[in-house]
């Protein structure tokens, strides 16, 4: 439930981009390249190891795994904040054409904020 918001700025970026329209599942699609955003270890109907990731509070690992065939696309949050802000790294990294989306490879990011920031941003 947590990623639900997440992917919806995914579907909704990539049609108002692209004109792609990206079908979300919570069942694991078969012979499809597919954007997996989670922030669990362990994803019930997926059948799908989740890569291993050290991830603090609020973090991310953006992965782009070529080795399944099709390729996979994972978009692994520490938290459900860090599953949103991976989701707009993505959209920052997706080269975005016509009815096509792209990311360029290798795709390996971890990043985490250093301080926690509450209350209110100073900017």
């Amino acid at each position: 439930n947590a990623e639900k918001p997440a992917a919806s700025v995914l579907l909704e970026e990539a049609e108002k981009r692209s004109g792609v329209r990206l079908q979300k599942s919570a069942a694991w699609p078969l012979g499809k390249p597919v954007v997996a955003i989670t922030s669990s270890q362990n994803v019930q109907g997926w059948n799908h190891n989740i890569p291993a990731s050290k991830i603090g509070p609020e973090g991310y690992r953006l992965y782009l795994d070529e080795s399944s065939n099709p390729g996979t696309l994972w978009v692994i949050g520490a938290d459900a904040r860090g599953t949103l802000f991976g989701v707009g790294q993505l959209i920052r990294r997706l080269d975005w054409a016509p009815r096509k989306l792209s990311v360029a490879y290798p795709l390996e990011l971890t990043p985490a904020p250093t301080y926690a920031i509450s209350e209110h941003k100073l900017g």
